[in-house]
């Protein structure tokens, strides 16, 4: 409880762009400070384009009803997650 409130729960809107950490470095996957890798805005907007691109093609539904969750480096689901793919109509 360091940086969250409820650090074992998956609650994405922490990372909502404009939302204030409760620490600056609470959630830092290229680094920090003047060691920051130079390419992760160019990563954090590839990613934002590749996820829209799928989202915008695809419909995701998952094949289980509930996921457990496992905390490694970061958190994810236990064992991965099968997911059914549909094509969206054109």
């Amino acid at each position: 409880p360091a940086f969250w409130e409820n650090p074992m729960e998956f609650q994405p809107e922490r990372f909502r762009e404009g939302k204030k950490n409760s620490h600056g470095y609470a959630y830092f996957p290229f680094g920090g400070g003047p060691r920051l890798c130079i390419g992760a805005d160019f990563a954090m907007m590839e990613s934002i384009i590749i996820l829209s691109a799928l989202v915008s093609r695809f419909e995701f539904e998952s094949v289980q009803d509930e996921v457990s969750m496992e905390l490694l480096i970061t958190l994810r689901p236990a064992g991965g997650m099968p997911m059914k793919i549909h094509k969206r109509p054109d």
